[in-house]
């Protein structure tokens, strides 16, 4: 449909009066929408700056097309997600009606934070500049520990790129945005494997396995990991799935294809050469540190059930660094501290109980309580929203 392709704007500088649908915490009254400028747009919605009454704090409205089946999926999820600091937080949301004919729109009201990781990156390595090594850290660090959040609750974001990661550019908090595509997974349940950004998806999805699970996640954040280094996509975008899973094996090498049977029957190696791995510098053509290496290759690993699972990738030695300048107070190259990294909940500690001295700066494991292993919090079926009619691969 022609609409669905270019959804109405609403001018720059106006107000809309709204309802908040049932939310936690919000109350069920009109409030005073105020639109200042529209920031982006997207096939299926556009995003404004705006503030909410009278109140001078700057919001982002995300306003997209009301699909009775999957549009109240993204405020649902968000709604399970209002606490964690690397997550994009919902404030309200509503549904109101737009255009000449009137359409449905459903407005989601969060947090506005002015960067994406698209943009921060650009501008790092302008004029053949090089990312800071400190930054790429601190930002991959908190996409982990987002991720292992999402993943707790069985919740597959399922289109991890760097323009659906937000940052304050100023004290580097990272937050992940954009759950139009995210999904609560079930076990033995089918999903569309037409999912994800292309540059960012992961092997089984080009293999058209329906029955994938979180760590299509994982692949996605080694891909946003290693584009830091240069700018660049690790990977080019190529029409057909099994030229694009030529392509990721012909830049990664070959090994690990060998537990991958589905993946290597789409692209056809031979078990000769299976033993092979490519090496970052010469993949990427720039230095890589030999833990950020490591941690690129648990990541980027075409059997999905061998990739690091997210706290891992938290507790891994490329954030030592990170745990050391906590304990020392140390501040980051702008003059700013380093951004809420170890402020873990309860919850968050009782994912892996067994990753605790790793995960903890000394002077925070120092004073914490051990975590026994059997207050571990199952989640696997805590949260389960209604799913709608007619969705069973969506």
């Amino acid at each position: 449909m022609e609409g669905h392709q270019h959804p109405v704007m609403i001018p720059n500088d106006s107000a809309l009066r709204i309802i908040p649908e049932n939310q936690p915490g919000v109350e069920r009254k009109p409030f005073l929408l105020h639109f200042r400028r529209s920031i982006g747009r997207g096939a299926f919605g556009r995003v404004y700056v705006g503030t909410i009454d009278s109140s001078f704090k700057t919001m982002a409205i995300k306003q997209t097309y009301l699909d009775t089946n999957l549009c109240y999926r993204e405020p649902e999820i968000m709604m399970l997600l209002q606490c964690h600091c690397n997550i994009r937080r919902l404030y309200m949301h509503s549904i109101v009606k737009l255009g000449n004919p009137l359409a449905d729109y459903m407005l989601l009201i969060m947090d506005y934070i002015p960067m994406t990781l698209t943009q921060f990156i650009h501008r790092s390595l302008q004029n053949g500049r090089s990312m800071d090594m400190l930054y790429i850290r601190i930002i991959s660090y908190q996409l982990f520990r987002g991720l292992a959040y999402l993943h707790s609750m069985q919740i597959c974001h399922r289109d991890i790129k760097p323009d659906n990661l937000m940052i304050n550019d100023s004290t580097m908090l990272l937050q992940i945005s954009d759950f139009g595509s995210a999904k609560i997974m079930h076990h033995k349940e089918p999903s569309t494997t037409y999912i994800c950004s292309r540059f960012y998806r992961a092997p089984e999805l080009f293999a058209d396995c329906q029955y994938y699970s979180c760590a299509v996640d994982i692949w996605s954040a080694g891909c946003v990991l290693a584009e830091m280094f240069t700018g660049q996509a690790l990977f080019h975008s190529i029409l057909h799935n099994e030229e694009q899973l030529r392509w990721m094996v012909h830049t990664l090498g070959p090994r690990g294809l060998q537990h991958a049977p589905n993946i290597n029957a789409v692209c056809g190696y031979h078990r000769g050469s299976m033993y092979k791995r490519n090496i970052w510098v010469n993949i990427l053509g720039r230095e890589v540190p030999p833990d950020l290496a490591q941690l690129l290759n648990r990541c980027l690993v075409y059997d999905p059930k061998k990739r690091i699972y997210p706290m891992s990738a938290c507790a891994h030695a490329s954030y030592d660094e990170l745990r050391s300048m906590e304990f020392q107070s140390i501040k980051m190259p702008n003059g700013y501290e380093l951004p809420s990294l170890f402020n873990f909940s309860e919850y968050e500690l009782n994912i892996q109980p067994e990753l605790l001295v790793q995960l903890l700066p000394l002077c925070l494991y120092s004073k914490s309580n051990p975590v026994e292993p059997n207050t571990f919090i199952e989640t696997t079926t805590k949260y389960v929203p209604v799913k709608p009619k007619d969705e069973t691969t969506v």
